[in-house]
């Protein structure tokens, strides 16, 4: 920062908004004695308001991501036999994902009984027929992250598994209806009931 500040030629007193959410004290305490010209003032809340408009690079990065992610879980798919570990369609993933220039970030696909744990780790487990398959991942592009969620499964779906497939899609589309541009979360959420 202080580098950045320079080089444009930024010199004298005045403020700086520091993006501080997370950053170490050490740091924090570094920062303020090489701007020690400068008062630094917690601008976390700013930056966060700021980054939920997107611009149109944003978006176009953002779509890239989830084109990427999209087209890497279509590639892993063609993979999906009984016998492939979760382990082999992770690493499977995260290549597809590098060929097509981008980053993965938080891969999880997990089959069978491990699809209901939140934060599974991939593992050694086959593939068996009738198994869940979840997906939960994503990738960055430029450093915008895209992440998707997706369930599939190994051969025909049980009636079960076809039910709550049904219920879950019918409240994500009951979402989706709900939104608007300007509508917030809450508003949305109130008017449902």
């Amino acid at each position: 920062m202080a580098s950045a500040l320079d080089a444009l030629g930024v010199r004298g007193k005045g403020r700086i908004g520091l993006d501080d959410a997370g950053l170490p004290a050490g740091r924090r305490t570094q920062l303020a004695e090489r701007l020690a010209a400068f008062t630094l003032v917690p601008a976390s809340d700013a930056f966060v308001a700021a980054r939920w408009i997107k611009g149109p690079y944003e978006i176009d990065c953002l779509r890239q991501a989830l084109w990427v992610a999209e087209e890497a879980i279509n590639a892993v798919l063609d993979l999906l036999q009984p016998g492939v570990t979760e382990r082999e369609v992770a690493t499977a993933f995260e290549h597809e994902v590098t060929q097509r220039g981008a980053v993965p970030n938080a891969t999880i696909i997990v089959f069978g009984p491990g699809s209901a744990i939140p934060a599974p780790w991939p593992t050694d487990r086959a593939l068996r027929t009738g198994d869940l398959v979840r997906f939960d991942l994503g990738c960055a592009v430029s450093g915008y992250h895209g992440d998707v969620a997706r369930m599939a499964v190994m051969g025909e779906p049980t009636a079960r598994q076809q039910t709550r497939f049904d219920a879950i899609s019918a409240g994500v589309q009951g979402a989706l209806d709900a939104m608007r541009p300007g509508v917030t979360g809450a508003r949305a959420s109130s008017r449902r009931r």
